[in-house]
């Protein structure tokens, strides 16, 4: 083939050369990039070192050229297989460029290199070689005529098909090829070929000839597969008319112009069957709304098959056929219609007027499944402003399904009104924290003086459990806090509905409620204690400070360390004299933070005075305030990451 190529045998010289300056002689050629150092880099190109063989390939897809390629295409012939698709990969971005020298080697005496040339010129795709290709479909060799079928197909040549058709039996691995590569050069031709191979009851190239021709568009050979359904056996019947509906989609006109579907129901009802997503679609899409409006009980009824997206693609079209009927089917039988047809439904109702979606609305609430009514109860909540809408949430608020009765009764609060208030005030009656919380905000701006009369009612009762509930939600309504009955409530014999007073009034601007509440840093409960340190800390300077004294003189540890740590966010130096004596509790955590405190409020100066007290308590200084001046520090890094 000329000097300019390199065999195995021309390079084997170079393969023994020194390695250590390939690289930079690599990377100079491709500095000075030029066709005319292609022979250079295709000696790297076998190199032994596969990052070498890389740089190589780099450069070569640089120049893509008919000179350069034509010196790559002997490289074919290599044993190494790394190597060899390397040079694939390069002849193949060369596209067009590559496509002479490869056509050259179409008549080469290695059966490997006609091969792979067929197989590149079908992977390039320029139709303009098939003459040269369709010699070859006659070829000694079964692996190379394969081949030339395969490449034709992808060159989609149509004037290749009476070739095809002629060498389609040459050898036994010719069929199945041929028979997808006659498919892609869509010319009737070959469909009407390919129609005939089915006569051959040959199960698997029927098979292969139906899945060919779904891409078909042309009526004919939709016509020709439907004569054919009488001759071959019935299990392929399905498989055919999934063809035929196929063919018809593709054509973008009406289907029942080409086809009596009246005539092969049975076929079309067992192909919507199907779980297959495509199959449905490609029949579903040819049928005409006269057919549909025909049969529609035995459409419905795949409404009871589990599958959301074949559901949702059925009722989008029927609803716009004969929305009344699709209703009165589904309220009829909304208990057997399948849970994603049903979520299917939920779906369409953007698509619906007010009144079907307000019908199937009510339909559905009557499902089974408690996700289906937890989504009806939410749609309804766009609507609850209408009456219609609101007497489905009023029904669902009594649902036995914990989350749809949440879900009811949210929708609900969204549109507060005075009939509404005994579903409310029902509400409250409830354990659960969102629809507690829904009730009090929609009284709070209807009637808050309900709530207080629920808390009296609760109390009278001893309900502690919901009155702990409510008084904890009231802390975000202090309009509505109750506090005729505060008293009561803050001297509670239950510790739990202390504290939870604590917090219901904790927003309640009033001078007798904030002195109930400093009176409860002298509860005899720690835990009320604590709280109520923890919403006297949040006030004003001046109560602040006082809350911080009261709790620093307290017996309970956990008491003293939030007010130890509340210093830090204050400079209250009248506290000090508070902390000296917790630097002799028995609780190191206590001393810990007391010094931690002190130092903070009296300064660096301040930590001799800290160590004096602590050396006259006979306890290390240097332990204590080494492990305060740690965690001081771990507590800056900490706060410094937040």
């Amino acid at each position: 083939m000329g000097s300019k190529h390199h065999d195995e045998s021309s390079l084997s010289g170079y393969r023994q050369a020194p390695d250590q300056d390939k690289r930079a002689k690599i990377q100079e050629l491709i500095r000075t990039l030029s066709p005319d150092r292609a022979p250079h880099l295709i000696q790297y190109l076998v190199d032994p070192d596969e990052n070498i063989r890389a740089e190589a390939f780099y450069g070569l897809s640089l120049i893509p050229s008919a000179e350069v390629a034509s010196q790559l295409i002997p490289l074919l012939s290599q044993h190494d297989l790394q190597i060899k698709n390397l040079v694939i990969e390069l002849l193949s971005r060369y596209g067009k460029e590559a496509v002479r020298g490869l056509a050259a080697y179409l008549s080469h005496p290695d059966k490997q290199l006609r091969k792979l040339s067929l197989d590149l010129l079908g992977k390039i795709g320029d139709s303009a070689q098939w003459e040269q290709i369709v010699p070859l479909l006659a070829d000694s060799e079964p692996m190379v005529a394969v081949a030339a079928a395969e490449a034709l197909g992808h060159l989609r040549a149509a004037e290749a098909v009476p070739a095809l058709i002629r060498y389609f039996d040459i050898y036994p691995e010719m069929p199945p090829v041929a028979i997808i590569a006659l498919g892609r050069c869509r010319s009737l031709e070959a469909e009407r070929f390919l129609v005939e191979v089915i006569h051959r009851r040959n199960n698997i190239l029927t098979m292969l000839v139906l899945d060919v021709l779904e891409s078909s568009h042309h009526p004919e050979t939709a016509q020709s597969l439907l004569q054919t359904l009488p001759l071959i056996p019935e299990r392929f019947h399905p498989r055919l008319m999934k063809t035929v509906c196929c063919i018809l989609k593709n054509m973008k006109k009406p289907a029942e112009t080409y086809l009596d579907f009246e005539s092969y129901e049975k076929l079309v009802f067992q192909l919507l069957q199907t779980d297959r997503i495509e199959t449905f679609q490609a029949v579903f899409h040819c049928l005409s709304d006269s057919f549909l409006l025909a049969h529609f009980p035995e459409l419905l009824k795949l409404l009871k098959k589990p599958n959301a997206e074949i559901s949702l693609i059925l009722l989008s079209r029927l609803k716009t056929i004969n929305i009344e009927r699709l209703l009165e089917y589904i309220q009829a039988n909304v208990e057997e219609i399948s849970v994603d047809s049903q979520r299917a439904l939920m779906h369409l109702l953007d698509e619906c007027d007010p009144a079907c979606i307000q019908q199937l609305l009510k339909i559905l609430s009557g499902s089974k499944e408690p996700t289906i009514r937890t989504m009806v109860a939410q749609t309804a909540a766009v609507y609850s402003d209408h009456s219609a809408f609101e007497s489905i949430l009023l029904r669902l608020t009594n649902d036995p399904e914990p989350s749809v009765k949440k879900a009811a009764y949210l929708a609900l609060c969204e549109h507060p009104h005075q009939a509404l208030l005994p579903v409310f005030i029902q509400g409250l009656q409830t354990l659960d924290f969102a629809i507690c919380d829904a009730c009090i905000h929609a009284l709070s701006i209807l009637q808050p003086d309900i709530i207080q009369e629920e808390v009296q009612k609760l109390m009278a009762d001893g309900q502690v459990e919901r009155l702990n509930l409510i008084l904890t939600i009231l802390s975000r309504y202090p309009q509505c806090a109750p506090q005729k009955h505060a008293v009561d409530l803050f001297n509670h014999p239950d510790a739990t509905i202390r504290k939870a007073a604590i917090y219901a009034f904790s927003n309640v601007d009033d001078f007798h409620i904030q002195k109930l509440i400093e009176q409860k840093q002298k509860d005899s409960e720690p835990d009320v204690r604590l709280h109520a340190f923890y919403v006297l800390a949040q006030g004003p300077p001046e109560r602040a400070l006082a809350a911080i004294t009261q709790a620093l003189k307290d017996e309970n540890y956990e008491v003293q360390l939030a007010a130890i740590e509340a210093t830090r966010f204050f400079h209250f130096n009248e506290l000090v004299p508070y902390l000296y004596p917790l630097l002799e509790s028995s609780d190191r955590r206590v001393q810990v933070k007391a010094v931690q405190a002190l130092i903070h409020l009296l300064g660096e100066l301040g930590k001799d005075e800290v160590e004096r007290h602590l050396a006259e308590m006979g306890e290390e200084p240097n332990t204590i305030l080494s492990i305060a001046m740690q965690e001081n520090e771990e507590d800056i890094l900490t706060n410094e990451t937040v």
